[in-house]
């Protein structure tokens, strides 16, 4: 009975020693996956944070900068149509409509493009080598 007793305790040892290393690994690759969560999850927060960082920034200067450049073009636009009626047609009023679309539409559109610049410079020290050109400034 003793070699029982003695084969019994082995296999409890063995099976205690197969269920502790079963145990330690699927403790050790849950930490592991706790792990690749816990660091997706700080890296999409950290993603989050920039994202809306940058949409402020865009909503602050980006969009304002698109609708200036909107108006800038529509009224450069009606400039050349009030051009074209003089030069073809020598209609006299068309000279003082594009005098007027000029100081009442694109010269403050331009102020404010050129504002909206130096903003955009100051917020975001990377458009800077774009605005310091002399060839960009008004």
């Amino acid at each position: 009975m003793s070699t029982l007793t003695q084969t019994g305790s082995m296999t409890k040892r063995f099976s205690l020693s197969v269920n502790k290393r079963i145990t330690d690994g699927l403790l050790s690759s849950s930490g592991t996956v706790a792990v690749i969560g816990l660091i997706s999850a700080t890296l999409t927060l950290l993603f989050v944070i920039w994202f809306v960082l940058e949409l402020q920034q865009q909503s602050r200067v980006g969009a304002p900068l698109a609708r200036s450049a909107a108006v800038l073009n529509a009224s450069i636009n009606q400039s050349l149509s009030a051009l074209r009626g003089w030069v073809a047609y020598g209609q006299p009023h068309s000279r003082t409509e594009r005098g007027r679309i000029w100081s009442e539409q694109i010269e403050p559109t331009l102020a404010r493009l050129a504002h909206l610049m130096t903003v955009a410079s100051a917020q975001q020290p990377r458009w800077n080598h774009r605005w310091d050109n002399e060839s960009y400034k008004v």
